[in-house]
């Protein structure tokens, strides 16, 4: 029973763990119940599929026969929703004024076990962000990519480099300013503290930097990320992955940031 076996890789590893998965069924004999919220993941592995909805099955029939012909509003719904680089591109805001700058940015870390010597994990990093604009950084596993986030935000190591934000350098970042951005991790259900409710880890950052946080305001955000109000006194285990991840996106937004 593989359930979500590629949540969280990159496109690279997700279709080499798939293929994995696939070889070892071959050469062993075995049968795969493979769960999945990603049609496209599943449309080369899968001889059946069934698709469900708020704990129905909805359609059910061989994998390409369904996702070549879906017979049910649902199922269609899910392959509209997949991303295609084909599409058009999204609507985003105008390009305004210079929020960050990031300046040969370098981390390293020691190289485990009895290897001597670190490992450079990022070198020399350099970009740019302006109120509005959505930039990407793009690349496999262990690339570097949420090593210079965390660097950035100094939520992690840095070795070196110089980060800015509106033309203040980090040093003098006050709690006001740290508020106008704010991260979404990788893996929401991690980044939740397991023994706090809802309601309690969205209010988090504002509390922690200084801002109070009504209970409207938390409702208000969570609203905002279509979650439901009952939510706001659950905790973390209690939540789907979906779930979770807009609370991490609530979270983020409770303090008004700039830049996520």
């Amino acid at each position: 029973i593989a359930d979500e076996p590629t949540t969280a890789l990159d496109a690279t590893l997700r279709r080499e763990v798939m293929a994995m998965l696939t070889n070892l069924c071959r050469k062993r004999g075995m049968a795969m119940l493979l769960i999945s919220h990603d049609l496209a993941s599943v449309a080369d592995a899968a001889d059946r599929l069934i698709i469900m909805r708020q704990g129905e099955m909805v359609e059910q029939g061989p994998t390409r026969d369904v996702i070549a012909h879906p017979g049910s509003a649902y199922g269609r719904d899910l392959l509209a929703a997949a991303p295609r680089l084909d599409g058009p591109a999204p609507h985003r805001p105008a390009i305004g004024a210079l929020l960050l700058e990031a300046r040969d940015i370098a981390v390293s870390f020691p190289h485990p076990g009895w290897r001597r010597g670190r490992l450079q994990a990022v070198d020399q990093a350099t970009l740019t962000v302006h109120e509005g604009e959505a930039l990407a950084i793009v690349g496999g596993s262990g690339s570097g990519k949420s090593t210079l986030a965390r660097a950035i935000a100094r939520l992690g190591p840095c070795d070196a480099g110089e980060v800015s934000w509106r033309g203040l350098p980090r040093d003098r970042i006050r709690p006001a300013e740290r508020a106008g951005f704010q991260p979404v991790f990788q893996d929401p259900v991690a980044s939740l503290d397991p023994r706090w409710r809802v309601a309690d880890i969205i209010a988090e950052p504002a509390r922690h930097l200084g801002s109070g946080v009504s209970r409207q305001h938390i409702l208000a955000a969570m609203a905002e990320c279509d979650l439901e109000p009952m939510l706001a006194d659950r905790r973390p285990h209690e939540l789907s992955g979906g779930q979770a991840q807009r609370v991490a996106i609530a979270r983020a937004l409770i303090t008004d940031p700039a830049m996520l």
